[in-house]
Formats: C-alpha cells, sequence, structure tokens
C-alpha cells in the first residue's frame, strides 16, 4: 500500500498537497458513480424488478475538519453557510454556500494563477477562504450541493461538541474539583455509567463517554451555576436530545428552531460569569446547528448520517494496531498490516473454494450445500415413475403423487409433531379433515374403494 512522502520543503503548502491527493483519489473511486449519475444504471430493486437508476451524491458522513478539507474551504469560513468564523454566534442562519459559488472562485482565480504555482495559487485562494483544492472531487458530480451533502452529524457535532465546549464551560464556572467531587458523589444507576474519579480527567474519552456525561452534566452544575447559564446549557442539550429523533415533523423543526434561539438568547450569561475565558463565539459546530433544520428538510433525520459505525471500526482498524506497535513509523505499519490481513482473507477465501471443488468430486450432495446450489427436483417425472413401477422397492403408500398440474412430496420426518387431528384441522383450515381420516383408514382396512364414506361418529 503506497505512502505518500512530499519533497515540498514548505509544510503548510504539503498539507494543500494531502487535501488535492485525497480529492484526487475519491476522483479515481468515484468514477462509475459519476458515469451512473449522468447516464443512468440498470439495476435491480428488492423485488427483482429492473429499474434506471441515477446514482446522485446524497450525504457524505465525516466530521468537521474533513468537511472543510472535502468542501475546499478554510476552517475560518463555514462549509455549508456563507458565515465567517466572526460570524459563527449570529443567531441566525447565513446564505448556503451553494456549489456554483465555490467553483465560480476557483475558475476566477486559476484564469489569473497557475494551480502548479503553489505559493501563489494559496494566496489567492485565501481571499475567498479556500483551503487551495484546485479540482473538488464533487465538480462533475450532477446535483452535488457540498452544503447538502457535508450536513450534521450526530457523534462529531453533537456528542464531541459537547465535550470540547459544553464540558468546558462547566468546569470554568464551577471549577475542577468541584465539577469532579459532584460526580463522585452521583448514585449507581442500572444502565448509566458511573464516574468515580470525575470527568475531568478522562483520556481518550469515547462518544459513550460524550452521551452519558450528557446525561448527568445539568443536575451535576445545578445549583453551582447562574440561573441564566443553566438555561442555556440546557437548552443546547435539549436541542441536541431533539435533534438526535428518528421522525420528524414540521412542528418538531421549528421547535428545534426556537430551542436554539432560547440559547442564543441566554448565551451571554455565560461569557458575564467566571467563565470570563469565553472571548468569542467562533465555534464552527455551533454555526452548523442553525444548518440543521435545512439539511432535515433536505437529507432527513440527522441520525442517520451519524458516524457511529464507522469510528467504531477504529478500534480494530487503527487503535489495536498503534497499542502493539513500537509507535514508530505507525501509518507505515498499520498499512502494511491491513495490506498483509487483506491478502490472507484472499488467500483463504481461495482455499475455501478449491476444498469445495474437492468436496464436489467426492459428494454431489455436498458440494451443492457448499456452493450454495439448490439442486430441483421434477416431482412430476417422480410420481410418473413410481406409477410406471420403475422403482418396485419403493415403500407403500407412495410418498410423491401427482395430478395434472399439481404434484405432492411427503416428507418422512414431519416438522409438527405430537399435533392432535383436532388443532391439525383449525391450523391448517381443514374442515373434513376427521371424515377424510375415516376413509383413508377404512380404505386400508378393507381394502375397497372409498367413494363412500362412513357417517361420522
Amino acid at each position: 500500500m503506497p505512502i505518500p512522502q512530499f519533497v515540498y520543503p514548505n509544510k503548510q503548502l504539503q498539507g494543500i498537497l494531502a487535501d488535492r491527493l485525497l480529492h484526487h483519489v475519491i476522483v479515481i473511486i468515484i468514477v462509475p458513480l459519476k458515469k451512473a449519475a449522468e447516464y443512468g444504471h440498470m439495476m435491480n430493486d428488492p423485488f427483482g424488478n429492473s429499474k434506471y437508476c441515477f446514482t446522485l451524491l446524497a450525504a457524505y458522513v465525516t466530521d468537521t475538519l474533513e468537511a472543510h478539507v472535502l468542501s475546499c474551504m478554510c476552517s475560518s469560513m463555514s462549509h455549508v453557510t456563507m458565515a465567517k468564523s466572526s460570524q459563527f454566534g449570529d443567531p441566525f442562519c447565513h446564505p448556503s454556500h451553494t456549489a456554483d459559488t465555490t467553483l465560480s472562485c476557483l475558475a476566477t482565480i486559476a484564469a489569473s494563477t497557475s494551480p502548479d504555482n503553489l505559493p501563489e495559487y494559496f494566496k489567492a485562494c485565501k481571499g475567498d477562504h479556500l483551503n487551495g483544492v484546485n479540482a473538488p472531487f464533487w465538480q462533475n458530480w450532477p446535483l452535488t450541493e457540498p452544503y447538502i451533502v457535508f450536513g450534521p452529524e450526530a457523534l462529531h457535532h453533537f456528542h464531541k461538541m459537547f465535550w470540547d465546549h459544553d464540558l468546558q464551560w462547566a468546569i470554568n464556572l464551577v471549577g475542577t474539583m468541584e465539577l469532579d467531587f459532584r460526580f463522585t458523589l452521583l448514585q449507581p444507576l442500572t444502565g448509566y455509567h458511573q464516574f468515580k474519579e470525575g470527568v475531568s480527567a478522562l483520556r481518550s474519552p469515547s462518544g459513550r463517554d460524550h452521551h452519558n456525561i450528557q446525561c448527568y452534566i445539568i443536575g451535576v452544575i445545578a445549583g453551582a451555576v447562574p440561573w441564566e447559564c443553566l438555561i442555556a446549557m440546557h437548552t443546547l442539550n435539549e436541542f441536541r436530545y431533539h435533534a438526535q429523533t428518528s421522525h420528524f415533523e414540521e412542528g418538531d423543526v421549528t421547535r428545534l428552531q426556537s430551542i436554539l434561539k432560547e440559547f442564543h438568547d441566554k448565551k451571554a450569561s455565560i461569557i458575564n460569569t467566571k467563565a470570563q475565558w469565553v472571548m468569542h463565539w467562533e465555534i464552527p459546530k455551533l454555526e452548523l446547528l442553525q444548518s440543521i433544520a435545512t439539511s432535515i428538510h433536505h437529507q432527513g433525520a440527522p441520525m442517520q448520517w451519524t458516524a457511529d459505525y464507522t469510528e467504531h471500526m477504529h478500534v480494530g482498524i487503527v487503535k489495536e494496531l498503534v497499542c502493539s506497535g513500537n509507535k514508530q513509523n505507525m501509518y507505515e505499519q498499520i498499512c502494511q498490516y491491513l495490506d498483509h490481513q487483506d491478502k490472507c482473507s484472499h488467500f483463504s477465501i481461495a482455499t475455501t473454494i478449491g476444498q469445495a471443488e474437492l468436496d464436489d468430486n467426492e459428494d454431489e450432495d455436498d458440494a451443492h450445500i457448499n456452493s450454495g446450489k439448490h439442486q430441483i427436483v421434477n416431482y412430476f417425472t417422480q410420481a410418473k415413475q413410481l406409477e410406471g413401477g420403475v422403482f418396485p422397492s419403493a415403500p407403500r403408500p407412495y410418498r410423491t403423487f401427482a395430478t395434472s398440474r399439481t404434484a405432492f412430496h411427503l416428507g418422512t420426518d414431519p416438522t409438527l409433531t405430537n399435533m392432535t387431528i383436532d388443532d391439525a384441522a383449525k391450523i391448517f383450515k381443514l374442515d373434513d379433515l376427521h371424515s377424510a381420516i375415516i376413509d383413508y383408514l377404512c380404505c386400508i382396512q378393507t381394502n375397497t374403494n372409498p367413494s363412500t364414506r362412513p357417517t361420522t361418529p
């Protein structure tokens, strides 16, 4: 697996090259999807019907930093709206940052400055708050809008924002020792995590830890912070909880916006108290909350785009490998390990297929099971052969028989056993089951034609 190494002396410009490489790699991967989006492709739906489909880019699940890279924006500019960093705390939603706006800026810059001249090109891009990527992967993808695709994501924009900002406000308002002491006093409850040593010294907390602390934080700081601050933090927490619902109606979206407005009305109290270290509201995740209502109308509930599942894969793909390594050249070691693991997986699949082919030569029936094939039996032919005496040693009465349109094959080991006649008649809705069984038994006993039925006792 190739590991890129940049020889450009300026490390800041090396970051631009890394961003460009990321877009270039994505372009190589999504070429079939772009073609299908432009020309369409025949695909089968869950019912087996052929549909003419167009693969549009609906969403890209990522965190805030990567979203800025993929949308070609600098961190001083919102990647979904036209808001600048000084406007991230505004109590209203700014106009959306469309794809045409970004592409027109890139075209204007490319007309006067070559993208290969990195210092000059990056200097020209800074004026429009661009990150120096000259060819976004989404530029030729029909109907793709970055402000829709790179929308809010619960893990980073809700839980991680709480850890990075809300909890820090609480620590500065209450004090580190006091906050930890209050967490240690919490009574153990089934289903809730307990922080016996407090929360300020947690190392590498997971998304689950962020979620658990949110469940306690308002009750823990109550009485130790001014009422206005408590309302502000409570409304922001309430906004996150309501935004995680799986279904939205128009009234729910309106309620979300009113809750967020209440936070902005009370947020000044956080700066006016002991948390005077908060001198601004230049928080990208806070500005992104204003776009959640727009995202719900375009993409539906934000919880369907959570990164919980992909981030959990880091445990087996990255975290365990880093802990078991020597902390030297970690990226190269991880890539080599994953490459070896992939080769071993392919080798295992090849040997399994080879073993299945060997079993096919030894036992044809086992091969059908191993290869996933199912042999179709013609019971009409079998019934005809039985009636013709082809199998004279077959047990009687025959378990396979047929009419002109229907064939019957009775199993020797029934799945439902110890069932009374009354229960069978009720379950299978056979009202004449009693009389049919009497006819059958009389036919066997007297070896006569069962056309005349005796009276049912």
